[in-house]
């Protein structure tokens, strides 16, 4: 006999936020890789930025996941007894070889500046000489053949990256599409809707922070707007996806038989309010930016791509809230919505991530090579 019980919500803030910044790190990573591979010079100048955002995510990513484990031991089983049937431990896989790749494209992007850095420092700041030979991988020379060992070493991480970044997002939304329980995520689409997302999010937070660090960079202006108005046209044809994937979704829900059609109802009834779905989930996640990348009164200014940029990636945080959260209001073996509830060493997860974060962020800005001046053909890059 089954029992009407009070579910609470598992999946809660830290997964969310885990989907969200997973979505901003695999477009970074795409658009940087891909910019490099076909030796785009609009997407090369985002490159040092990029790279070094990419290398802050290795930090961020697995603290969530595993501090939303209740036993954080656990994690190492993911890959100690790998399963080759389980989405989850793909997923496990697929992020640490994210973490190394990440890892390994900042030391032999950025070798040359280190090792350069390194020299500068030696006899009068010792660990930063020490820092810049572990970033350096303790290859010291600048020798031309070394130079060129790097560059071919690039070509092939570059191909690496782009198909990690894109099996990054796509686990996820297999992860979640597989579970016929949820009816909010039980839908094939829904990878493919992760993987829009995540390329509008990696190319919105590029837009954001260059947009920020080459304010004052007067004379590089054209070039500068070049890139911005590169990105701004991609973000406005993968928002276009986006408003086709929400109506596919609500199409796909409510053509469905049985369980999943009368769940996806109620859920749409009890669990948002219409009202807050189409003027939320749909107006201020999809519409707003859109509009704002469409009006050349407002995109053509820096303000107003850094607005529509921060619409963009506040519509990608609705829609992974609503769809890991929301999605989870409803359960098979109870009558009642599940709850979700914070638990504070979730809240204290979040705000050490933040602390780290704006730290590496001031770190990078002050000790490592991140300046997106000089010809972009003088970087060491797959050229």
């Amino acid at each position: 006999m089954l029992f009407d019980v009070q579910h609470a919500i598992y999946w809660g803030v830290l997964v969310f936020a885990y989907y969200f910044l997973k979505g901003i790190a695999s477009g970074i990573f795409f658009w940087i890789s891909f910019g490099e591979l076909t030796e785009n010079p609009k997407i090369q100048r985002t490159s040092r930025l990029g790279i070094w955002m990419t290398f802050a995510f290795t930090y961020v990513l697995p603290i969530m996941l595993i501090a939303d484990l209740a036993q954080p031991s656990r994690f190492w089983e993911l890959f100690f007894r790998f399963r080759a049937e389980s989405p989850m431990a793909w997923g496990a896989l697929i992020l640490t070889l994210y973490l190394v790749a990440g890892a390994l494209t900042t030391s032999f992007y950025f070798r040359k500046d280190f090792v350069e850095r390194s020299n500068k420092a030696k006899g009068r700041f010792p660990f930063l000489t020490f820092m810049y030979k572990v970033f350096a991988l303790g290859r010291m020379d600048l020798t031309e053949e070394s130079l060129q060992f790097d560059k071919k070493v690039l070509k092939t991480l570059f191909k690496i990256d782009i198909v990690i970044a894109i099996a990054l997002e796509l686990y996820g939304g297999v992860l979640m599409s597989v579970n016929a329980s949820r009816p909010m995520w039980n839908t094939p689409i829904l990878p493919l809707i992760f993987f829009t997302s995540a390329m509008a999010s990696g190319a919105s937070a590029l837009l954001i922070i260059y947009s920020i660090f080459t304010l004052s960079r007067k004379e590089k202006s054209t070039e500068d707007m070049e890139t911005l108005m590169f990105f701004r046209q991609w973000v406005f044809w993968l928002l276009i996806a986006e408003l086709f994937f929400f109506f596919a979704r609500i199409v796909y829900f409510l053509n469905s038989t049985g369980r999943a059609k009368l769940q996806f109802i109620f859920l749409f009834d009890h669990g948002f309010d219409t009202l807050e779905y189409l003027f939320v989930d749909l107006g201020l996640a999809i519409i707003v930016p859109l509009a704002i990348f469409s009006i050349p009164q407002i995109y053509r200014h820096r303000g107003g791509l850094i607005l529509g940029g921060l619409f963009t990636l506040l519509g990608a945080g609705i829609f992974k809230y609503n769809l890991i959260v929301g999605g989870q209001v409803l359960t098979r073996t109870s009558v009642f919505l599940a709850k979700l509830e914070i638990a504070s060493h979730e809240i204290w997860t979040l705000v050490s991530v933040v602390i780290g974060f704006i730290t590496l962020s001031l770190f990078v800005y002050w000790y490592l090579p991140w300046q997106p001046n000089g010809n972009v053909k003088e970087e060491v890059s797959t050229k």
